[in-house]
C-alpha cells in the first residue's frame, strides 16, 4: 500500500473505529476508546510530513505504522475506497479530537512564547480552552484570555504560551 493510499484511508478508518466504539459501548464490550484519537494524531502527522516534503525518508515507515494502527478498520476503509472510487471530502459526524499538550520550546501546536495559531481542524466549531486545567474566558479585560474566530480558525491567547503550561483545546 502506498503512502497516498494510506492517507486516503486513515480518515475512514478513524470514522469506522469511532462507530465501532460507540456500538461496543452500547453492548458493554471491551474496546480501546482512544484508537480514533491515535489514528487522527498519526494521520495528521503523516499528512503534515507529506505536505512539507513528499520525499521525506521517514514518511513510508510512518505511513506503514499508521496503516498498522488502523488495523481491521484500515482494511475495511481500503475496500470502501477501491469499490467506491473516492470518498467525499465532507466531514464525518465524528467528534473532533482535542489538542492536549504541555507547552514546550518546539513541536507543539503552540510553542513557548507564541500567542496565535490557525487551527483548521476546528473551523466551524466553537472552542473551549483550558490553561493549566482552568477554563479560560474570552473577556479581554482579564489577565488571561483567548479569542477564537471559527470562520478562519485563528486562535489567539494572552499572555503568550509559557514553557511547561498544560493546554487543552476542545472543539465543541
Amino acid at each position: 500500500m502506498t503512502v497516498t493510499q494510506i492517507m486516503d484511508i486513515w480518515p475512514i478508518a478513524m470514522y469506522l473505529s469511532a462507530n465501532d466504539i460507540q456500538n461496543r459501548r452500547s453492548n458493554s464490550g471491551a474496546v480501546d476508546i482512544t484508537l480514533p484519537q491515535k489514528i487522527y494524531s498519526i494521520g495528521t502527522a503523516v499528512q503534515r510530513i507529506y505536505d512539507a516534503d513528499s520525499t521525506d525518508d521517514t514518511l513510508p515507515q510512518t505511513a506503514r505504522y499508521l496503516y498498522a494502527l488502523c488495523g481491521k478498520y484500515g482494511l475495511q476503509a481500503s475496500v470502501v475506497t477501491q469499490t467506491a472510487g473516492s470518498v467525499s471530502p465532507a466531514t464525518p459526524n465524528v467528534p473532533v479530537v482535542p489538542y492536549q499538550f504541555i507547552v514546550a520550546a518546539s513541536g507543539n501546536l503552540i510553542n513557548a512564547g507564541e500567542s496565535s495559531v490557525t487551527i483548521s481542524a476546528f473551523i466551524g466549531f466553537n472552542l473551549l480552552f483550558a490553561r493549566n486545567g482552568i477554563p479560560q474566558s474570552t473577556v479581554n479585560t482579564e489577565p488571561s484570555y483567548y479569542s477564537w474566530d471559527k470562520e478562519t480558525g485563528l486562535f489567539t491567547i494572552s499572555p503568550g504560551a509559557i514553557l511547561g503550561e498544560l493546554f487543552q483545546i476542545y472543539a465543541i
